[in-house]
């Protein structure tokens, strides 16, 4: 097999993380991994981040209870 050399464009590795592009696509997959809690999407340091949650209590407790804890995408 060759050897490929790949040098990544940092300025542009960047302006991708972030896009509005970028900002679509995770709230996109955020919502279809939400089971109905809430999603939000926002500029955190050098990109774009995702988030599920939920402020209501009860969810939250029956969410502990079942093991089936919300996590990263």
């Amino acid at each position: 097999m060759a050897k490929v050399k790949v040098k990544l464009n940092r300025k542009g590795v960047g302006e991708l993380l972030k896009s509005r592009d970028m900002e679509k696509v995770l709230q996109e997959l955020a919502q279809q991994h939400s089971q109905g809690w809430e999603t939000d999407t926002k500029m955190m340091g050098t990109r774009v981040i995702a988030s599920i949650y939920s402020e209501d209590r009860k969810q939250i407790s029956e969410e502990l209870d079942s093991h089936n804890i919300v996590g990263g995408l």
